[in-house]
């Protein structure tokens, strides 16, 4: 700078400072500071200066660069009023005295034991606040993302740190939240300090929008999900922890609406429920429809029978047994319990054949059986014994009742069969279309008119139907559409019919038998659903009276000519040329008077055309 250039002002040095002028702001500040050394606002104005300086180049990790900022900072002579502690908490972080700053410098640059052996005596104090927890636990969690993958004593170790220096008093960071229990839900999930910590961090304050994953087209599960299912396994593995829980409840109930419909939610929630609330009818409702969604898994009915007494519960656990499993061993739980309810109505035999399946699975498995046997097990040879599966089958027999007993009726009518065995695809009134698959391949004829059925609507997906009994499609369902039958082809096994309304309707004869019995220029009536714009399903079809129907045929009466050395020929009727195909024509009289019905057809142009259809008497 010129020796003659003019001393900026304090407001103007920081004016530039501000515009990015770091270098001329820095010098200015400089050279003011010699005409005054005591000067507070002075000294302020070049501390700021310093303070810029300083993170650009510890940014850059320019040590020789920031040894000089720092011992230029140690040289100021910081004023002290009350308003200048952000000054002297920045000067302490420059200097190195400030230990939370210095503690996340380390543990930033992977001095972990470092930054924990700094910081934690100061969080374990009596003095902590929640600048000090919040530091403290993202040290943690550097710690045991870097180090705790691979060494899950590490990870143990800083959830535990975390769960003893977080304070419900603080203000909560979703940031820091979600990334401690996302690790968890990858690397600990054994961890028995996840329902403690998910209570202490109070969760129900804070929306479940807040921990949303906003990556685009993401894999994995949504974030409240995840968080869900490590609880529920939690609780799982730990059954000492299965207890009235008003806290995690409170998070439950906020939740509630932000946790997926899908059937594992549902099924975590409901045995969570199940388990901390004791409220067995909110928990039912949850079970049972993971259950009405796939009753062939074992697992769901063995949880929906924790929430069932009597002899519901029994009905549940008997067709669990019954259900089919890739490892039986997973099943040993499901029969001793079984074998408890058998021997508390004094089935002893059953009881007794149950428990031996038990401990048959449990050694197949490879594992001893080390449970006390009960007073009520007997020592009769298997031989003597009922066959278990046999006695549970009467009961699981009956379990589609208990299962669609909460579910709505719908009426359908079938549209085909598909290529998969037991599955029919359907019309369901007011739902659309529908893959039904129905149990132990108990299909409805393809010739029933109507069905009405009872099980949980799965738009995308398979709908397994519970129960099923034929019944009729009222005559005010849907749409009448009067048609005409263009052709029968009994080679393709259909019969098409021409409407005003859609240009071509199918009767496949495996569908409807009867149509095999119509014939070309029949006219018919029926009885169509589907939404506006869908291919329309027909329910119901009547066979009527030749009719005019407008927009699709005519009276005629004219000439009938044959073309020359052809099959086909024509009636002309003032400006009006109807077609008469071969079929017809060869029917006819050259040169006679003919009068019947003609139907629109369209020329191979696209153009309007009209052909005669069979002169039936």
């Amino acid at each position: 700078m010129a020796e003659d250039q003019k001393p900026l002002t304090t407001q103007e040095i920081n004016t530039l400072r501000k515009s990015g002028k770091l270098e001329d702001a820095l010098g200015h500040a400089r050279l003011l500071l010699e005409s005054d050394a005591n000067d507070p606002w002075i000294i302020r104005t070049l501390f700021w200066c310093l303070y810029d300086e300083f993170k650009r180049v510890q940014t850059a990790n320019d040590s020789a660069a920031i040894a000089a900022v720092t011992k230029e900072v140690g040289l100021l002579k910081l004023p002290n009023e009350e308003s200048d502690q952000v000054m002297h908490d920045c000067a302490a972080r420059i200097l190195g005295t400030d230990p939370i700053a210095k503690a996340t410098q380390l543990s930033k640059s992977g001095k972990h034991h470092d930054a924990v052996a700094l910081l934690r005596p100061i969080a374990k104090g009596a003095n902590v606040t929640s600048v000090i927890g919040d530091a403290y636990s993202w040290i943690l969690y550097r710690k045991l993302k870097e180090e705790g993958a691979d060494q899950p004593e590490v990870t143990f170790w800083c959830l535990n740190e975390f769960l003893g220096c977080w304070s419900s008093d603080w203000d909560p960071n979703i940031i820091l939240f979600k990334c401690i229990l996302f690790h968890i839900k990858n690397h600990a999930e054994g961890w028995n300090g996840l329902v403690p910590l998910v209570e202490k961090l109070e969760l129900h304050r804070i929306p479940a929008t807040d921990f949303a994953d906003d990556r685009p087209d993401t894999d994995y599960a949504p974030f409240q999900d995840q968080l869900l299912g490590a609880v529920h396994k939690c609780l799982k593995k730990h059954p000492a922890m299965r207890q009235q829980r008003p806290q995690l409840q409170l998070w439950l109930d906020a939740w509630a609406n932000s946790f997926s419909d899908d059937q594992w939610p549902q099924y975590h929630l409901g045995h969570i429920l199940l388990w901390i609330d004791g409220d067995k009818n909110k928990a039912k409702i949850l079970l049972l429809k993971t259950v009405q969604r796939n009753p062939g898994d074992f697992w769901r009915w063995q949880a929906l029978a924790e929430a069932l007494d009597g002899e519901e519960k029994k009905i549940a656990m008997a067709r669990g047994i019954v259900c089919q499993t890739e490892d039986p061993s997973f099943m040993v739980r499901l029969y001793k319990d079984f074998a408890n309810l058998l021997a508390a109505e004094q089935a002893l035999p059953e009881a007794t054949a149950s428990l031996n399946e038990a401990i048959r699975l449990c050694n197949l498995s490879g594992n001893e059986w080390r449970d006390p046997f009960p007073a009520w097990h007997t020592s009769n040879e298997a031989e003597s014994l009922p066959n278990i599966h046999d006695y549970a089958k009467t009961f699981a027999d009956t379990a589609d009742q208990l299962l669609a007993a909460d579910l709505p009726i719908h009426v359908g009518v079938i549209i085909k069969e598909t290529d998969k065995p037991g599955r029919q695809l359907y019309y369901i009134d007011g739902l659309g279309v529908r893959n039904l698959a129905f149990p132990h391949n108990n299909l409805p004829p393809t010739s029933n008119p109507a069905i009405q059925a009872k099980f949980q609507d799965q738009p995308k997906g398979i709908c397994k139907v519970l129960t099923w009994e034929k019944t009729q499609i009222s005559d005010d369902a849907g749409t009448w559409q009067e048609g005409i039958v263009a052709h029968v082809n009994k080679a393709k096994g259909l019969t098409a019919v021409k409407t005003s309304v859609d240009e071509t309707i199918l009767l496949h004869f495996d569908r409807w038998p009867e149509a095999r019995e119509l014939t070309s220029g029949s006219f018919v009536k029926l009885q169509c659903l589907g939404d506006q714009g869908q291919k329309p399903i027909v329910a119901k079809f009547l066979k009527t009276p030749p009719t005019s129907i407008p927009d699709l045929n005519i009276l005629v009466k004219g000439l009938f000519r044959r073309a020359r050395d052809k099959k086909f020929g024509f009636i002309n009727v003032g400006d009006l040329s109807v077609f008469v195909p071969p079929h017809v024509a060869g029917t006819l009289l050259d040169s006679t008077i003919v009068e019947g019905w003609a139907i629109r057809s369209k020329k191979k142009d696209g153009a309007l055309s009209w052909e005669l259809l069979p002169i039936i008497d």
